[in-house]
């Protein structure tokens, strides 16, 4: 068993607490099509669709937070297996578990150290995508949920010891979209993202780390076939903050 499917198997156990209710925390009046609420409603988690999922996810809050809450349980199970398999659920990946709220006080412990495990475990099958922007996107998104992000960026720059060409390219992509305050420019950051970027950039060591893989995995990086310019606007964006630093 490898280790995505064991978590997918301990999802089912660790929220089993969720449940649907008799309607849903979202808009079913313009947002969800009648047929889907009722699915979503009544249908055994397993038959539910990529479809259906959407619909929930792209619907707005009509409801408290606890009670979508309570839902996003239910549906966890059935939105973590859709991911792995590599399914879209939003239009942009960096919004898919916005209604999480993982930082509220309605999830326990026990829920929100699992969810640490699976972003971890999600984020790391990342650096095999031929699309290097999706890893900055997924650590955004789990930011957005409400997760603490710190230990996806830690494990970043352990890949780039290890010499995985997409764990550089990535980053050189993450990097193009910051400017030399620290904002990031991605539609869907905020305030807070930028600030545990700035916060984590702003270590001399960590700058070092991705400072030396440019430098020796240049190779590797022309090799994958992306913009060499990138590379050079990230070189000179972490030498522009040392000066800064100084």
């Amino acid at each position: 068993m490898t280790l995505m499917t064991d978590l997918l198997s301990k999802a089912k156990v660790v929220f089993r607490d969720g449940s649907m209710g008799d309607e849903l925390a979202v808009c079913a009046y313009c947002c969800v099509p009648s047929d889907k609420v009722k699915k979503l409603l009544r249908a055994p988690l397993a038959m539910l669709s990529r479809e259906d999922i959407y619909a929930y996810l792209d619907a707005a809050q009509v409801m408290d937070d606890s009670i979508l809450i309570r839902q996003m349980k239910y549906l966890l199970p059935r939105i973590l297996e859709l991911m792995v398999e590599g399914v879209d659920l939003r239009h942009s990946t960096e919004i898919t578990l916005d209604k999480c709220y993982f930082d509220r006080a309605a999830w326990t412990v026990k829920e929100r150290e699992f969810m640490q495990r699976f972003a971890l475990a999600y984020f790391e099958t990342q650096f095999e995508t031929d699309r290097p922007q999706i890893v900055a996107e997924v650590v955004l998104m789990f930011h957005l949920a409400g997760l603490d992000v710190s230990h996806l960026l830690s494990h970043w720059l352990l890949c780039l010891n290890r010499y995985r060409p997409y764990a550089l390219c990535g980053l050189v992509e993450l990097l193009s979209d910051i400017d030399i305050t620290g904002r990031c420019s991605n539609a869907f950051s905020n305030a807070a993202f930028s600030r545990k970027l700035t916060q984590w950039l702003s270590d001399s060591q960590t700058r070092l780390q991705i400072v030396d893989a440019i430098v020796g995995q240049l190779d590797a990086y022309e090799a994958a076939g992306l913009d060499m310019w990138l590379c050079e606007v990230a070189f000179c964006w972490l030498t522009e903050w040392d000066v800064q630093d100084e």
